[in-house]
């Protein structure tokens, strides 16, 4: 499929399959390489306030059913 205009030059298409290009490797930019470290950054503080949340939550649910700190038991037995 090539044709010539009329300065003299040579026109083609190229007929490709359609390419996924989130498959195709390559070459990231340095700036995408730390846009995604800042995200893993982040969701592994968002995990890591979750986590301490949830057993301060915890520690306070012991308190309350047995009366005393899970803390204080483990300081008593040398923990």
């Amino acid at each position: 499929n090539h044709s010539t205009n009329i300065f003299g030059e040579t026109i083609g298409r190229l007929h490709l399959e359609k390419q996924n290009i989130e498959k195709m490797g390559g070459r990231k930019v340095k700036a995408l390489r730390r846009a995604e470290k800042a995200q893993a950054q982040a969701e592994k503080a968002s995990l890591e306030s979750e986590l301490a949340q949830e057993k301060e939550e915890i520690d306070h649910e012991f308190k309350q059913t047995y009366g005393f700190d899970e803390e204080e038991t483990e300081k008593k037995r040398g923990f």
